[in-house]
């Protein structure tokens, strides 16, 4: 059976300066369409939250370029596979590690 999501999100350019260093970079936003909606029912803008997102992280927005709209597809069987594999590989390694210095 194949599960998968849909989530439409918004992706901005935007310029910011890092406040500590005064660094201007390029960076790209990605948000979920809905953070945005519940962003508009309180009366915030996209551009409202994307300053308010990059200020609390120490960064100031110049400038923010044109969204571009997409839709991601996640299959969950896969991503859950995915982070299964990763679990129990890590979970053999520990084990490896755990032998190795017991026989020390």
């Amino acid at each position: 059976m194949k599960s998968e999501i849909k989530i439409p999100v918004r992706a901005y350019s935007v310029k910011i300066r890092d406040e500590r260093t005064g660094e201007k970079m390029d960076d790209t936003i990605i948000m979920e369409k809905a953070k945005l909606q519940a962003g508009a029912m309180v009366g915030l803008g996209d551009e409202d939250i994307i300053y308010r997102l990059y200020n609390r992280q120490g960064f100031r927005v110049l400038q923010i370029g044109e969204v571009h709209k997409t839709i991601i597809t996640i299959d969950l069987n896969q991503a859950y596979n995915e982070l299964v594999a990763e679990e129990y590989l890590a979970m053999e390694e520990q084990m490896a590690s755990n032998a190795v210095q017991d026989g020390d």
